[in-house]
């Protein structure tokens, strides 16, 4: 019986000449890795690498487990909030949800989990493909919204 290995977190990111006969094969395969919400993110190109099974991270990880994120002081979303579009269906100006606490307070809850300081920096985890070989950058997008929900 043979066994398996399953890299939990990965995207691949295969080489031009292991796309051949694919739209990719003068540039290699699209490997994106976004940042958290409001962070930058990132288009590279797969290198091929086979020591990291021809795959690539999907991102940087979590700094802060999902309960942890969802007790951070309400100013630190606010401040986010203030800098980003974030659009999902609870407006909370919305004049009929101002007197609604109980759903705004889920409503903050679920968006703490989710806010940049939740996330570790993508920066490094982009680097480290470059400085291994598994992907080159192709692009470095900014985010002018993020759709929740």
């Amino acid at each position: 019986m043979g066994g398996f290995l399953h890299r939990k977190g990965s995207c691949t990111a295969k080489s031009a000449e292991q796309m051949m006969g694919t739209p990719f094969q003068y540039t290699g395969e699209p490997v994106f890795i976004p940042g958290s919400m409001g962070a930058h993110s990132f288009i590279l190109a797969g290198l091929g690498n086979r020591e990291s099974l021809f795959s690539a991270s999907h991102g940087a990880g979590r700094a802060l487990s999902r309960g942890d994120a969802a007790k951070v002081d309400d100013a630190k979303l606010r401040e986010f909030l203030a800098q980003f579009r974030v659009i999902n269906p609870i407006d909370p100006k919305r004049a009929d949800l101002r007197g609604r606490s109980d759903i705004l307070k889920k409503w903050e809850e679920e968006l703490k989990k989710e806010a940049p300081y939740a996330y570790k920096d993508i920066t490094p985890v982009i680097q480290s493909h470059v400085d291994h070989g598994m992907a080159t950058i192709v692009a470095e997008v900014a985010p002018i919204a993020t759709v929740k929900g």
